[in-house]
């Protein structure tokens, strides 16, 4: 067999794994915990993905796209000052999370390992890409079973052993444990790739550009954690607990599109798409930009359609006859996840290109689009409009992307020329 084939596939094997704890965890939690658990638990996973956008400002879209340029001799030298910048935001945006707690959006009790999480999971996320960047793709989805997958299971073992286990606190230690670990494991391996040890004199004219270009990435991103944030808060005020219960649910499943094809797909082809553009190789980039394409369209599009006919199956195993019946908004979510997924398409070639303004004004549209769906939804109190309004977010950055990607294609004015 193809040795790159048998990566992918022990690759798509780990992430499967992954991402079928996750999802065999997501049932346990519907069948064992109250709906205000489950919905507390949608909230913490939502706010501590938005907040890690905030405390990381999304420096890494700048640093990894110059380690693709350097050899492994430059690598600690950037991963030194992308964690100086990394610090910097720390003390920043840090004390700003004391607001989701004294404005009531969390409860109280749960800021200690809020932090914990906060901190942790953004580590374990900068370790993660900077193992993809190195391209070395397999240990990436090693380390991130530990992050995602392995601790799934001891809750669920300790949910089976002793009814007193069955509750969030649980759930939520059992995630720190696996993120640290994570940390601990996918850092040894990062720092096996480097050549040295010896830290350098900081560049801070290095860094101040890096902050500046990154921060068109950190508001574009920011866009789209609002979307995917603001959504189970809009959810919960027009729907209730128990219709944000089902929505956490739903979710978590269809966002497992994009987590199939980050390791089979994204993380194999986006580093050479990047890399061969950068250097010139025009026609291995145009092979990689076809490969992208089929590559999202076919696994991408059987991922949905796979998790939509048998979802209902597993459904009933957890005798909440509310999540039968309300299968037509995960039908939705699926869509919405999809198209998302077909976003990155254009976004890794503006990415490579070094469009950075178009990729915020993509995201800016798309989130635009979702508050004016949210505020129709607000007003004639229908859960669905959020479900439109996701879609159409998601649609909408996906052709604003798509149209500054491959414009002169559309307009038919020349054949496109990628220098």
């Amino acid at each position: 067999m193809n040795s790159q084939l048998l990566e992918r596939l022990t690759n798509l094997a780990l992430r499967g794994l992954s991402m079928g704890s996750k999802f065999v965890l997501v049932i346990f939690l519907a069948k064992y915990l109250s709906v205000d658990d489950i919905g507390i638990y949608g909230l913490v996973i939502a706010t501590v993905s938005f907040a890690i956008v905030l405390v990381g400002g999304d420096f890494y879209t700048y640093s990894q796209r110059e380690l693709l340029g350097l050899d492994n001799s430059k690598w600690l030298w950037v991963i030194q000052h992308q964690s100086v910048a990394a610090s910097v935001l720390y003390l920043f945006a840090l004390p700003l999370q004391v607001i989701i707690f004294y404005n009531g959006w969390l409860p109280m009790v749960l800021m200690p390992i809020y932090f914990l999480l906060l901190v942790s999971e953004h580590i374990a996320q900068e370790i993660n890409r900077l193992l993809i960047t190195m391209q070395k793709q397999l240990i990436a989805s090693f380390v991130l079973f530990f992050r995602l997958g392995a601790w799934c299971w001891v809750v669920i073992v300790l949910f089976l052993w002793d009814e007193s286990f069955r509750k969030l606190d649980v759930v939520l230690w059992s995630w720190l444990m696996g993120s640290l670990i994570s940390i601990l494991i996918g850092g040894f391996f990062v720092v096996r790739q480097l050549p040295n040890l010896n830290l350098s004199k900081i560049d801070k004219l290095w860094i101040k550009k890096g902050y500046a270009i990154a921060f068109k990435f950190f508001c574009a991103t920011l866009c789209y954690r609002a979307i995917m944030t603001a959504d189970r808060y809009v959810i919960e005020y027009v729907g209730g607990k128990d219709m944000l219960a089902v929505y956490v649910v739903y979710i978590s499943i269809a966002m497992a599109i994009n987590s199939v094809l980050v390791p089979t797909v994204f993380s194999f082809i986006y580093p050479k798409l990047v890399g061969n553009y950068k250097k010139g190789n025009i026609s291995e980039y145009k092979k990689n930009l076809k490969e992208l394409i089929r590559s999202v369209f076919i696994i991408g599009g059987g991922v949905a359609l796979l998790i939509g006919v048998f979802a209902p199956f597993v459904f009933q195993w957890t005798d909440k006859l509310i999540l039968l019946e309300n299968t037509h908004i995960l039908w939705l979510l699926l869509i919405m996840s999809f198209l998302y997924s077909v976003s990155m398409i254009p976004h890794y070639v503006l990415y490579a290109k070094g469009q950075d303004n178009q990729i915020l004004s993509s995201h800016a549209g798309g989130l635009l689009t979702f508050c004016v769906g949210c505020l129709i939804s607000v007003s004639v109190g229908n859960v669905n409009f959020v479900l439109y309004s996701l879609i159409s977010s998601m649609l909408c950055i996906c052709a604003i992307k798509s149209w500054f990607a491959f414009k002169l294609d559309f307009i038919g004015r020349k054949k496109v020329k990628y220098v």
